[in-house]
């Protein structure tokens, strides 16, 4: 299949209008009337705690490559020396930075 086909291509025809945010569309799409009503609140404050409790769990990040990997505390500092002694191991080169402002 050729790229063309997968990628939707924008032109002036099929491209938003000037001024258009996302979050216009996300606004028309919701029933504003239906989230007033407690039952659906709650089944919606059950969805959003279960994602959190998920996706909150350091395996789920790890796994999604969002950190460095979970390391068990009983190997944390087995772990710590084996960073430092790779750091103290590197070649420091001869640097000329300027000088950083903030």
């Amino acid at each position: 299949m050729k790229l063309n086909k997968l990628i939707k291509k924008i032109n002036k025809e099929n491209a938003p209008p000037d001024g258009w945010k996302p979050e216009d569309d996300i606004k028309k799409a919701i029933n504003w009337d239906k989230l007033k009503d407690p039952k659906v609140l709650k089944q919606l404050d059950k969805i959003f705690k279960d994602k959190y409790e998920k996706e909150g769990h350091p395996y789920y990040a790890s796994a999604r490559l969002w950190d460095d990997g979970v390391i068990s505390p009983l190997e944390t500092r087995s772990v710590l020396a084996e960073a430092l002694r790779a750091v103290g191991n590197a070649p420091t080169g001869d640097h000329q930075f300027p000088v950083f402002r903030m």
